[in-house]
């Protein structure tokens, strides 16, 4: 004797089907994944955070909460407007520039009203090591260029990019550096203030700067 079971004002599934009904759940749970390759990086005292919205997604604006038990949550960071597309993934980024140095500092993406992210953490350390040090800073529009200092690399080619105070990126950069200096130019850029990433293959370096009018 075979027997129907019927879920209430759903479907009814007869014995042998169980299987599909468990895969389709199961592609129903992966879909609902909206927030992706979760990364944190930390230099100068910064800390990066990147993670993408899946396409097809309903994304609404995010929240970036930051803890230093894993327990208490706080709100670091928002975004409140549409952070989705129905054709491609879409890149977020944010820079938190107060964690909680020589600590654990745990994060977690909140996409409004619909999905929040699995808790990350990064090590910061206290020790802030420059590793880039702009000047001038503040720096003049008129001047169209910064200078930065590092204090491990000599010289080479470094890669990286500027964003501006929420953590979205303006410019991609590939740099040299000569006698611990770099220069970069900034005629693109308004008044406000702005966060440079460089690295080196081995080292990341991370700082923030001003332009004046």
């Amino acid at each position: 004797m075979t027997t129907e079971i019927t879920l209430p004002g759903l479907l009814r599934i007869k014995p042998g089907h169980w299987g599909a009904v468990f895969f389709l759940l199961l592609v129903f749970t992966l879909r609902s994944q909206r927030i992706q390759n979760i990364a944190l990086s930390s230099a100068g005292g910064i800390v990066r955070i990147d993670f993408s919205v899946i396409k097809g997604s309903n994304c609404q604006g995010y929240n970036i909460l930051h803890s230093t038990d894993s327990v208490f949550f706080t709100l670091v960071g928002e975004y409140p407007g549409i952070c989705s597309s129905p054709t491609e993934d879409v890149p977020h980024s944010y820079n938190h520039t107060s964690p909680q140095p020589n600590a654990i500092n745990y994060y977690k993406i909140e996409l409004m009203f619909v999905e929040t992210s699995d808790i990350q953490r990064i090590y910061v350390s206290a020790d802030g090591r420059p590793l880039l040090t702009p000047y001038p800073n503040p720096v003049l529009l008129t001047d169209g260029i910064i200078h930065f200092r590092t204090s491990n690399t000599e010289n080479g080619q470094l890669e990286g990019f500027i964003c501006d105070e929420s953590g979205h990126k303006l410019s991609n950069l590939l740099v040299n550096c000569y006698d611990y200096t770099i220069q970069v130019p900034i005629y693109y850029l308004t008044q406000g203030i702005y966060f440079v990433w460089l690295s080196d293959g081995v080292l990341v370096y991370g700082t923030k700067f001003i332009v004046s009018p």
